[in-house]
C-alpha cells in the first residue's frame, strides 16, 4: 500500500504542476489536470479492498448488516450515513459501492476547494498526501465526508453567510456529530488573526491542556450523560497520545503566517479564516498529547 500511496502522490503532483504551470497558461488544460487528479484519487481510494485500511472492513461489515435488516430507527446516531447506505443498497448489496461512492464524494469536495483556494494548486495536492489526510479519508469514512463538507462550507464564512454555513454543517452532522464543533468556529474564524482574541484562545487552550489530566475525573463525569461516555471511560484507562513532533508540525503554518502577516493582510484578506483554522488544528493536536483521539477532530482544521 505504501508504494501505491507514494506513487499516487508523485503522479498527481506532476499532473497538478504541469496543468498549473503550462507555458500555454490554458484554463482548459488546468481543468483537465484537475479532473485527472480527481479521477486518480477516486480510483485508488474507491477500488481499495474492504480489508485494506483502518475501519474500511468495519464499514463494510455494517453495510452487510444493514442489508440484512434495512431499518433505520428514529433518533439513530448519525442517521444520515445510514440512509446514505440504504440508498446505495438499492443499487448494490456489495459494500464496494459504499467504499467507491464515499471516495467519490470526499475527493470531489476536497479537489474543488483545493482548486479554488490552494495557491499553488500542486502544493495543496502535495500536502493532501504529505499530511496523510488522503490516508485518513480511507480510514474514517463518515468523519471524512463530514469534514470535506465543512471544508467546502468555508466559502460561506468568507461570504459571511451564517445561515448557509450552519445549514451545511448541520447536514454534515448527520454523517458524524463531531462536526457540530464547527458551528462556534464560524464566529471565531471571522476575527482578525494575531488580535487579542487570537492570543486569548491560544492562551486559554494551553492552560486547559496543562490541567487536562488533573481534572480528568470531572471531564469523564460530564461525558457520562452523552453519546461520548465510552470515550470518557477510555480516557481513564488509556494514556496513549500522539507524538509531540506532530504539535510542532502543526505549528509550522502559524509561524510562517506570522512572519508574513502584513503581506497576507494586504494580499489575502480571507487569510484570517485559514490562520484561525490552523490555530484550532494546533490546539487539538496539543490536546491529543493528553488523549490520543482528540487528533480525530483535527481533520476539520487540518484540511
Amino acid at each position: 500500500m505504501i508504494y501505491v500511496y507514494y506513487g499516487t502522490l508523485a503522479i498527481t503532483y506532476v499532473i497538478a504542476y504541469l496543468g498549473a504551470n503550462s507555458k500555454y497558461k490554458s484554463v482548459v488544460l488546468s481543468k483537465i489536470s484537475v479532473f485527472l487528479i480527481f479521477a486518480i484519487l477516486v480510483f485508488v481510494s474507491g477500488f481499495r479492498s474492504e480489508y485494506s485500511i483502518g475501519d474500511t472492513s468495519a464499514y463494510s461489515h455494517s453495510y452487510r448488516l444493514l442489508a440484512s435488516n434495512p431499518v433505520v430507527n428514529a433518533g439513530t446516531k448519525d442517521s444520515g450515513f445510514r440512509y446514505f447506505m440504504l440508498a446505495l443498497q438499492k443499487i448494490s448489496k456489495d459494500p464496494q459501492i459504499l467504499i467507491f461512492t464515499s471516495a467519490f464524494i470526499t475527493n470531489l469536495f476536497l479537489v474543488l476547494v483545493l482548486y479554488r483556494y490552494a495557491k499553488p494548486f500542486e502544493l495543496g495536492v502535495f500536502l493532501y498526501f504529505g499530511t496523510l489526510l488522503y490516508y485518513v479519508t480511507m480510514n474514517g469514512i463518515r468523519q471524512s465526508i463530514a469534514g470535506v463538507i465543512a471544508f467546502w462550507a468555508v466559502k460561506y464564512i468568507i461570504k459571511k453567510d451564517w445561515f448557509r454555513y450552519f445549514l451545511t454543517v448541520l447536514i454534515a452532522s448527520t454523517f458524524h456529530q463531531s462536526v457540530l464543533l464547527m458551528l462556534p468556529i464560524y464566529f471565531l474564524a471571522r476575527k482578525k488573526a494575531w488580535s487579542k482574541a487570537f492570543w486569548m484562545v491560544l492562551g486559554i487552550s494551553v492552560g486547559l491542556v496543562a490541567v487536562f489530566r488533573p481534572f480528568l475525573g470531572i471531564i469523564v463525569s460530564l461525558l457520562e450523560k452523552t453519546s461520548y461516555a465510552d470515550y470518557g471511560r477510555d480516557m481513564l484507562n488509556n494514556s496513549t497520545s500522539t507524538n509531540i513532533l506532530r504539535v510542532f508540525i502543526a505549528l509550522v503554518p502559524l509561524v510562517l503566517a506570522y512572519f508574513v502577516r502584513d503581506r497576507l493582510r494586504e494580499d489575502w484578506p480571507e487569510s484570517n479564516i485559514f490562520i484561525f483554522m490552523s490555530l484550532f488544528n494546533l490546539i487539538f493536536y496539543m490536546f491529543s498529547t493528553q488523549y490520543l483521539y482528540f487528533y480525530r477532530l483535527c481533520i476539520y482544521f487540518e484540511l
